[in-house]
Parts: C-alpha cells; structure tokens; sequence
C-alpha cells in the first residue's frame, strides 16, 4: 500500500517538475527573441539631412553674435569654396555640448588649411526668443569664432534639408554644395562619434593625420562642465 500511495505522488512531482521546466525554457527562448529583435532595431540606421553625395541646399538662419548679430545669413553661400561643417542641435544636452565644442575647435584648427573649413552651429527651436535670450547669457562659454545662429524653421528646420528632430545631432561636412559626410547622433558621445566626424572633416580639406581627441578637450573640462550644467538647467 505504500508503494502503491508514494508512486503516483512521484509521477505528479515528474509532471510538474517537467511542466515548470517546459515553460522556463518557453519564456528564455521568448526572451532570446526578444532580445535579438531590439538589438536589430539599435542598429537600423538613422538619417537626417541631406546624405552623402547629395547637394546641400542653401538655407537661412539668424546670427547670434558679433556686428551682424540678429541678421540672417545663408552659410552654404558664406562658405564659398571652403568646406562647411555644420552642427545641427535638435537638442540641448551636455553629451551635444561637449561633441559640439570639440568638433568646433577642431574644425576652427583647420581655417588655414587648403581648403579651408568653415564651422557653423545651427539651434533649432520651436521658442526662437528664449534660445535666443538664452544664448546671450552663454557666449563666454560658446567657440564664437564659428558662425552661431538660429533657425527661423523651428524645430525642424529649414524644410528643403529634411533634418530628423528625433536626434540630438545633425553633422554635415560638405563642400560646394554637396555633402560629404552625414552624422545623425541619437546618443551623441565624445569618444565614440569625435575621431569619425574628426576623419571626415580632415579628409574634407586637404587630408592629413587625424587629430586626437586630447589635443582640443585640455582645459576645457570645466568650461564643459558648466555649460552642461546651464544646458540641463533651461526651462
């Protein structure tokens, strides 16, 4: 009588035991899945702007500094024949300031070269009044030796460059009115997006070693660091 008592609790106990380790295996393999779907979706690419081999049309913005302060100005035609880098900024936070600023200087290193390059940086802003206010309290914290000014398109925009205003950084390197190279940064980060815009824009004017990155950060870590903090401080 025992035997027959403890032998199907046995079977139960198997069916059980095979029961939760059939739905284990369900759920990590559901999980697997899932894991390799959003990691597919990470890496789609993503665009904005005008790509490369594509002509750059001319646009407007309005300048934020110097005698012309409040005047429009088409950079595509201010460059000439220069080579024109120009940071969009969807979005102001400090990884978009420290990659901006870097790139900047970089690209202001290279005004004696052949060709020459032209840096611009471009807000773009549904309240053109405050990013305006705003950028007057930060001049001293701004490379204001590269044409700054705001877009009059809003947030998206001059319309005819189809800017994506889900990115925080639109970089475009391009010269006589053609692009070549496009930089869309979701995530914008010094070390990972700095040396590849740094090759494009020394191969845009006349080639030559790449830069490191620590020649155009030293002694500027507090300057980054404020006007981070004056980034994430805006209302």
């Amino acid at each position: 009588m025992r035997f027959s008592t403890l032998f199907p609790r046995v079977l139960i106990r198997r069916h059980i035991a095979s029961f939760y380790f059939g739905l284990l295996f369900a759920v990590s393999i559901l999980l697997t899945n899932q894991c390799v779907s959003m990691a597919g979706q990470d890496d789609d690419p993503v665009y904005s702007g005008p790509q490369v081999d594509e002509p750059l049309p001319g646009f407007e913005i309005i300048r934020s500094y110097g005698d012309a302060a409040g005047k429009p100005v088409d950079p595509v035609a201010a460059a000439g024949d220069r080579t024109l880098v120009t940071v969009f900024f969807h979005e102001r936070t400090r990884p978009a300031f420290a990659l901006t600023n870097l790139v900047t200087r970089m690209a202001l290193s290279r005004r004696d070269k052949e060709p020459a390059v032209f840096p611009v940086i471009v807000f773009l802003t549904d309240d053109r009044t405050e990013t305006e206010n705003w950028l007057k309290q930060v001049q001293g914290l701004m490379p204001t030796e590269a044409l700054i000014g705001v877009s009059p398109d809003g947030q998206e925009g001059p319309g005819a460059l189809g800017l994506n205003r889900n990115v925080s950084l639109t970089v475009l390197v391009a010269r006589q009115g053609k692009v070549l190279a496009n930089f869309a940064l979701v995530q914008p980060g010094v070390e990972v997006d700095g040396p590849k815009i740094f090759q494009a824009i020394v191969a845009a004017s006349g080639g030559g070693e790449v830069p490191p990155l620590t020649q155009f950060q030293q002694g500027r870590r507090g300057e980054q660091m404020r006007q981070g903090q004056t980034a994430a401080g805006r209302t």
